[in-house]
């Protein structure tokens, strides 16, 4: 299955309807769940009807209740219908829009629909591959499997696991790397990371930002983020049942 995409500041984003409107999803293997955009689901229109659960003992929630949309959500052949989270995520559809105003942000097609598939990614020619055989040979990077997926990466000699997000623009970094590196942020909060090594292969001046990573650094014992800036290079598969991430030039 071919999905092509639209590349918008390194966020792939897919043509979908949910609940027949039409718009993007974003391909994010760092979305623990796939999620839906307050700003179009509300629970207001017509069929959709909008609800709180108890989540206090749901080991994907940091909230007591979140708001579920009874949802359709249909991209390229697939249609997926369940009880989807609904989140005001402004923070991501603002800066998309600056960049295209044509960007209706849907949500996030997450991990929770990934993991169940191989997956090739081409950014020279835009398309995401599902479920077919990768015979090419590449760098191997594995993977660690959890309620989203991790790897290893080193960083001046140091090693700590970064969360593999597909939705990830730039790397990210904890707040706490202010204290182990020199960080000279832009006006934009942007800066330079020195060299990261993932496996055999390394990034160079990644363009990255500092954020407080520290829900996740309790959740899942990450200290940054990793995704664009890794794979923008390649064409890269992911197999999470094998646990493996391989980069082909």
């Amino acid at each position: 299955m071919r999905i092509p995409f639209k590349l918008v500041v390194g966020i792939m984003l897919i043509d979908a309807k949910v609940n027949g409107k039409a718009g993007h999803l974003v391909f994010d293997t760092g979305a623990v769940q796939t999620t839906l955009n307050t700003r179009y689901f509300n629970g207001e229109d017509g069929d959709i009807k909008a609800y709180t659960y108890d989540a206090t003992e749901h080991e994907n929630m940091n909230t007591n209740t979140v708001q579920m949309i009874n949802s359709v959500i249909e991209f390229s052949s697939y249609k997926i219908e369940n009880n989807t989270v609904a989140i005001d995520m402004s923070y991501v559809e603002n800066p998309l829009k600056e960049i295209d105003k044509d960007v209706v942000f849907l949500g996030s097609l997450g991990f929770d629909f990934i993991k169940n598939h191989k997956v090739t990614i081409d950014y020279e020619n835009k398309v995401i591959i599902l479920d077919e055989d990768f015979e090419k040979k590449g760098v191997q990077i594995p993977l660690e499997m959890g309620i989203v997926p991790m790897m290893d990466v080193t960083i001046n000699g140091n090693d700590y696991k970064f969360v593999f997000d597909t939705g990830a623009s730039y790397c990210v970094f904890n707040t706490d790397f202010n204290d182990i590196f020199d960080i000279q942020p832009d006006e934009k909060g942007l800066f330079k990371a020195p060299l990261i090594k993932c496996g055999s292969v390394g990034i160079l001046e990644a363009t990255s930002q500092v954020a407080d990573l520290s829900a996740i650094k309790d959740n899942f014992g990450a200290s940054g983020i990793i995704g664009y800036p890794l794979l923008k290079d390649y064409i890269s598969n992911i197999n999470f049942e094998n646990k493996m991430l391989t980069l082909v030039k």
